[in-house]
C-alpha cells in the first residue's frame, strides 16, 4: 500500500514493467481484501447479511474514508506534484484501497454477497472518483503553472 502514494508522488521511480505488476498486484490485493474473509470464514453465513442497510454502511464507510484520504491529498497539493497525471491515478488506487481495507477491517460480516458488492464495489466508485478529482487538479494545477 506505501508503493502506490510513492508512486503517485514522485518518490519512487521503478521501470514499466515493475509498474505494471505493481498495479496487477494493487488490484489483485483489493479483491482479496474485499473477499479474503469470506473465502477464510468457516462461521458463515451471520445472518446479517440480507438487510439492505449494511450494504448501505460498508458503502458509505469505504467511500467516507477513502473521501478523508481525498480531501488530505487535494488540500496538500499531492495530485500536482508530478509532470504527468499518471501520478494522480496513483494516488486514486492507494485512496481506494484505503477505503476498502477500513471497512473490511471494521465490518463483521464476510459473506461474498456483501463484500463484493459494498467493500469493493465501493471502492471501484472511489477509484473511478478519486482519479477523476486527482486528474482535474492536476490539469488545474498545471494550467496555472
Amino acid at each position: 500500500m506505501f508503493a502506490l502514494p510513492a508512486l503517485g508522488l514522485g518518490l519512487w521511480f521503478p521501470g514499466r514493467v515493475a509498474r505494471a505488476v505493481l498495479g496487477l498486484i494493487a488490484a489483485a490485493v483489493a479483491v482479496l481484501v474485499a473477499a479474503g474473509p469470506a473465502l477464510f470464514d468457516r462461521s458463515y453465513p451471520t445472518g446479517l447479511e440480507d438487510h439492505a442497510i449494511y450494504q448501505v454502511g460498508c458503502a458509505s464507510l469505504t467511500l467516507g474514508a477513502g473521501a478523508l484520504v481525498l480531501a488530505v491529498c487535494a488540500l496538500s497539493g499531492a495530485f500536482a506534484q508530478r509532470r504527468r497525471s499518471a501520478g494522480a491515478l496513483w494516488l486514486a488506487a492507494a485512496i481506494a484501497l484505503i477505503g476498502i481495507d477500513t471497512t473490511t477491517w471494521h465490518c463483521v460480516i464476510t459473506g461474498l454477497d456483501h463484500t463484493l458488492p459494498s467493500h469493493l464495489g465501493a471502492g471501484v466508485l472511489m477509484l473511478l472518483a478519486a482519479g477523476l478529482v486527482g486528474a482535474a487538479l492536476h490539469r488545474r494545477q498545471r494550467q496555472t503553472d
